[in-house]
């Protein structure tokens, strides 16, 4: 099996480049899909998060409210680091339980922080997907109907598409139509 990590900025568009790695066949994983399972009311992150950050992050439903969980994270360091601490074991620990049940000859993951945290993984490579600041603010402001501050601010937080490109084994450059992209993900496969 040869595990792929990919990771990139938020609007990169890591998660289409994950589905074009499926559509290719191999067996993929997000730790932002994972990261919402576990904080589920009855997930393995939910009671230690909402210990610690209180009620005041939780809808109506009594489900964590991943909107005021991030307002309050992306404000302010020390709790953007708690959330991380609290998160990030259990969504690696589930990671290696599915590639350890997995049959696949590759398996890619999506980490968005892989240069940024101490990953207990065993990565042949590490993609990283960039794309120019202008056209991810765009994406996510479409995407997730955020401000372009509020969209600065994230990537703010994040390691710039420099640092990856020296950190990564290969570079994806997301400036382009699908077909580019397409190309570039079936020539990594």
């Amino acid at each position: 099996m040869k595990l792929i990590a990919l990771t990139g900025g938020i609007g990169s568009g890591k998660s289409t480049v994950l589905n074009e790695f499926k559509k290719l066949g191999a067996e993929v994983m997000s730790c932002d899909e994972i990261s919402h399972r576990i904080m589920l009311r009855g997930g393995s992150a939910y009671t230690e998060v909402t210990d610690k950050f209180g009620s005041t992050i939780l809808n109506e439903d009594k489900e964590i409210d991943r909107k005021r969980l991030a307002a309050i994270v992306f404000s302010d360091n020390e709790k953007l680091e708690l959330l991380n601490r609290i998160t990030h074991r259990l969504i690696y620990a589930e990671i290696d339980k599915q590639i350890k049940e997995s049959s696949a000859a590759v398996v890619c993951v999506e980490i968005p922080l892989l240069f940024t945290t101490v990953s207990p993984l065993e990565i042949d490579l590490k993609i990283a997907v960039v794309a120019s600041e202008d056209i991810r603010i765009k994406r996510v402001m479409e995407r997730d109907g955020m401000s372009a501050d509020e969209v600065r601010a994230r990537m703010a937080k994040q390691l710039s598409d420099d640092e990856m490109r020296k950190k990564a084994d290969c570079v994806i450059e997301n400036n382009g139509d699908m077909e580019t992209l397409c190309s570039a993900v079936k020539e990594i496969y």
